[in-house]
Parts: structure tokens; sequence; C-alpha cells
């Protein structure tokens, strides 16, 4: 946007519409629904800012997506391909976000998994915890006696339920000059990002700079990381391969089982070894 204006878009699509079409843009397979506001705040915490932001983001969501939500609800009317009137739902099949967003759109903070109530803490547990669900989410929030409007009173009870990358294993592991060194030598290829100066300062990076350092990642860490490590790195690069599929299926469903059953065999090593780390403690 112009003016030092800025927004985030939030685009909507059809889940029938296939991979390779829809993420080209000149296919125009998305429709720009509404320019979500990005607001200064005067309050001065950080913390506080962010919840904010957050709170800000759910409203328009509500707002914006009211129609979408009724229609899943209750159907709409629309006509096919050839006319004819139908009653149709219109679920939401996918949400298309970082980690980051979507622990907000989870009512989560970071380190906390989405799916499960473990906190990062819990990650190397050798059972499966609890579902995190809309309703114990939503039971968690209404436990809460403090006022909302409140917000620093609200935020510390709220933090009680913790509500709110796999290259630096690699540069951990083998060493930052040693693999941007094999970055370097690599053979620049048509069509593929060649790293000049390695990946250890990379700053905002485009979906295509990621997808090629995991085209090449596997294979320049090999005799230079322990065993265990790449073969645990080998099946979590699969894992992220397969579940971008554009044709799911039973095949592909157990291939995902067995390569997150490899990763979970052999993720130890990266947790002793201690490249699984924060800026400031591992996690």
């Amino acid at each position: 946007m112009t003016g030092a204006r800025i927004a985030h878009p939030l685009l909507l699509g059809l889940a029938n519409i296939r991979m390779c079409t829809r993420t080209k843009l000149s296919s125009k397979a998305f429709l720009l629904m509404a320019l979500l506001p990005i607001s200064n705040y005067l309050y001065s915490n950080k913390c506080m800012q962010g919840m904010l932001e957050d709170r800000l983001i759910h409203q328009c969501l509500s707002i914006v997506l009211q129609p979408l939500m009724k229609a899943a609800e209750v159907g709409i009317m629309m006509s096919d391909l050839v006319g004819n009137v139908q009653h149709c739902f219109t679920p939401l099949a996918a949400y298309i976000v970082d980690t980051p967003e979507a622990a907000m759109l989870a009512c989560i903070c970071r380190k906390t998994s989405l799916f499960t109530m473990a906190s990062y803490l819990q990650f190397g547990d050798s059972f499966q915890h609890l579902s995190h669900n809309r309703s114990i989410t939503l039971d968690q929030l209404n436990s809460i006696t403090f006022d909302p409007n409140n917000l620093e009173v609200y935020f510390d009870a709220y933090a009680e339920y913790r509500l709110n990358s796999n290259r630096q294993w690699c540069l951990t592991i083998v060493g930052t000059s040693e693999l941007d060194f094999r970055f370097l030598i690599l053979q620049p290829i048509t069509g593929y990002c060649h790293f000049t100066g390695g990946i250890s300062r990379l700053k905002q990076v485009t979906g295509r700079g990621h997808r090629d350092i995991q085209c090449y990642i596997v294979g320049l860490i090999s005799g230079a990381a322990p065993h265990r490590f790449i073969i645990a790195f080998h099946a979590f690069m699969d894992v992220q391969y397969l579940v971008q599929s554009p044709t799911p299926n039973d095949d592909l469903l157990a291939s995902i089982d067995q390569a997150l059953l490899t990763f979970h065999k052999h993720k130890d090593i990266i947790l002793t070894s201690g490249t699984r780390m924060g800026a400031q403690e591992a996690y």
C-alpha cells in the first residue's frame, strides 16, 4: 500500500482448484476479501500490544467471515456449472498461515503445540497428549475471573494456560562456516537459487528460497552430521514434502505416518546434541 500504510491481505480461494494452478499468480485463483489493519499502539508494553493486535485480528475475521460461517452452518443456495440451483455448504477446508499466525488463531502462545495440550517442555514425551480443541480453549478463557479490560492482570492469568527452524538445527550440528561453505561451492543450476553467501545470514527468505534450501540440505549435511541426525532430519523433510501433495490418498497418508514414526524414533539425537534451542533457552 502507499503512503507508508500497511495491512494484512485476506485472500479466499476454492479447495477444488489444483495446487499447481492455485499457486500461480497469473491464475488469479484467490479473491481479496479484506485488508486487515496493522495498528500502532500508544501502550509501551509489547506483550499488551501483541495481545491487542491478536484481538483485533480475531474481531476483523469474525466480521469479514460471518456470511461464510453462516453458510457453513445452515447452507446457501448456489448455482452449479450447468445452472442448476443447489443447497451448498461452505466449510473452511484450510487456512494458509505461518507458525506465529497459526498460534495466534489458535489462541495459544508460541512454543506450544497447535494440536495438543503439550508445551515445548513436553514435546519429547513418549505418549500423545490430549487434543487441543475449541471447547478446551473456551473453557480456559471462561475460567479466568479477572476483568478482561484490565489487560495486565488478564494477561498474567491468561499465561497460565499458555494461550496466546530446522535450518538452525543443521547450522548448529554441522557448524555455520562449514554449512555455508558447502552451499557456496554448489554448482549453479538454472531454476534454483544459488546461495553465494551461505544460508546462515539469510533474512526475509521467500517460499522459493526455502524450497531450494530443502532440496539441497539433506545431501549437504551428509558426512558432517551424525548418522541418526541425518535419518531424523531426512524423515522430517519427507513429511514436509508429502503433506504438500495436491492429491492425497491412503498410500500417501501411510507414507506420512511412516516418516513421522522414523522421525520420532530418532528425534532424541536432536535434543541430546543441543541443536534444538531458541535465543534464550533450549526448547
